[in-house]
């Protein structure tokens, strides 16, 4: 079989040209488009180039009538992926026909479009769309506590990170990945058997004569496409492996701070679904996780302005006393109100004198009861006191009785409010347990104790995660009224997360 190529201005020269040289038999395998002249690829002039083929024993001088072969695109493509496909066979194996041409050229032409197609659905928002401060909306529906505002159940929204649904983006990103992958091997593979298919029919004396250069040259660009998607899927496998690498130091981070693990998984599941497989720095996954961490939070409140009546309960040893007047010098000195005390801690002579003594210092009534009659009766007393502070005995949290004996000493009146004091220093085991044990009184808020006698905050966070108790004040010190302020959720996240490697 005789080939010969023609680059012409027109399609009828090129058939002129054609019948004059090769003669009436001769069959058109190919036609493109290309430019030829110009500068830099600029200017050029429209030329069309026309592949022809025409049996060998059909010359234009006679000869045996051959049959004619049917019309097959041997262009730049199908035979770069033919060469490339076969660049490992032995040095002496014949090329391939014209008809072998063609099908690997299909079969490839497929793959192709499926790998083009899976390219063009890559534009997906990146990373910096999802971060914080960016214009992109967030995930809207991950369904963990970590999103919602209240904190027992955390199911509100989240906050902005991305305009894709982030399960939808990367269950949407899994299947383009996959679709890539299975379009780099369909390619590699079709060619490949189309070759040996092909080379074990056709004889060296029946193949093709092309332009060798050209051939060559359109081979090993081929060559280089495939290795870039094949490398391309493998380091996009290798990408995702390695993505989520900078969440690790994070969540080990808050288990040593005593966070539970519930909330470590929930947080890595909510940013793996915000950045689907795109890779994320330490400092993106910070400021992340911070994000969501302070979704826990509501904003930390003090004592009602329309309570009258702020009655403290909590365990034995927490500060109970200290803070009561810590929150009542408070009072009087910066707000100008008038104090009065209130105490039910009969158990201890300590406490009743202590309170005494602060209330003097404070020069604010103190009522000392033991039954709830009296309890009614002291209030009748401090009728006129805009606000009164009543200490409570602390209780064994772990015996109910002891627990219930608070019942007929906590007052029911419509403007009270009462604080859970917990010590920060507790194990958070035993917290839940003082929790379980004390909520049936109606508790308002949680108050922390003895923030200066450790570094590990995650219990503040536990109990945002597990009830629905918000933060109020929380005390760093004895020093009296100094030592107390209401508690910065900023300040605390920031602590558990550590230091800020970029500052």
């Amino acid at each position: 079989m005789r080939v010969k190529r023609y680059v012409v201005d027109s399609l009828p020269d090129a058939l002129t040209m054609i019948r004059r040289e090769l003669g009436q038999d001769a069959v058109i395998l190919n036609t493109k488009q290309l430019k030829t002249g110009g500068f830099l690829g600029l200017f050029g002039k429209k030329k069309i180039e026309v592949i022809a083929a025409v049996d060998g024993g059909a010359a234009r001088d006679g000869g045996t009538p051959v049959r004619k072969a049917a019309p097959q695109s041997v262009s730049a493509a199908a035979a770069a992926a033919i060469q490339g496909a076969s660049s490992e066979r032995e040095p002496n194996r014949p090329h391939v026909g014209s008809r072998a041409a063609a099908r690997a050229y299909r079969s490839v032409n497929q793959a192709m479009t499926a790998v083009a197609e899976t390219k063009d659905a890559d534009h997906a928002p990146g990373l910096d769309a999802r971060l914080p401060g960016t214009a992109a909306a967030a995930p809207a529906h991950t369904s963990s506590h970590l999103q919602a505002k209240k904190p027992s159940a955390m199911r509100a929204e989240a906050a902005p990170m991305t305009a894709v649904p982030p399960v939808e983006h990367k269950e949407r990103s899994a299947i383009e990945e996959k679709q890539t992958v299975d379009a780099v091997e369909r390619f590699k593979q079709a060619a490949r058997q189309t070759i040996e298919e092909a080379a074990a029919r056709t004889s060296p004396a029946k193949s093709p004569s092309v332009d060798t250069e050209e051939l060559l040259q359109e081979i090993k660009e081929m060559k280089a496409l495939v290795a870039k998607l094949t490398d391309g899927a493998s380091a996009n496998e290798a990408g995702k492996e390695g993505a989520y690498d900078s969440l690790d130091g994070l969540d080990q981070r808050l288990l040593e701070q005593g966070v539970l693990p519930a909330i470590t998984a929930e947080l890595k599941e909510r940013v793996k679904a915000a950045v689907g497989s795109q890779p994320i720095d330490a400092q993106q996954a910070r400021a992340l996780y911070k994000e969501y961490l302070l979704q826990l939070f509501s904003p930390p409140a003090g004592i009602s302005d329309n309570s009258r009546i702020v009655q403290f309960i909590g365990p034995t040893g927490v500060g109970k006393t200290t803070t009561i007047a810590k929150l009542a010098a408070e009072q009087v000195l910066k707000h100008n109100k008038r104090i009065g005390f209130i105490t039910s801690d009969t158990y201890r002579i300590a406490a009743i004198d202590q309170l005494k003594t602060y209330a003097s210092i404070l020069n604010v009534p103190v009522e000392v009861v033991f039954t709830s009659e009296e309890l009614e009766e002291a209030l009748q007393k401090l009728n006129d006191c805009d606000l009164i502070f009543m200490d409570t005995a602390g209780r064994n949290y772990r015996d109910q009785a002891s627990v219930d004996e608070l019942n007929g000493l906590i007052s029911q009146h419509g403007q009270s409010e009462t604080y859970l004091v917990v010590s920060l220093v507790s194990k958070y085991n035993d917290i839940k347990a003082i929790i379980d044990n004390f909520q049936h009184f109606k508790l308002d808020k949680v108050l922390w104790t003895k923030m200066d006698e450790t570094s590990s905050y995650g219990s503040i966070l536990n109990v945002l995660y597990e009830y629905s108790l918000p933060v109020s004040y929380i005390t760093n010190g004895q020093n009296v009224p100094d030592d107390i302020s209401l508690l910065n959720p900023e300040a605390v996240v920031e602590h558990l997360l550590g230091e800020d490697a970029n500052g």
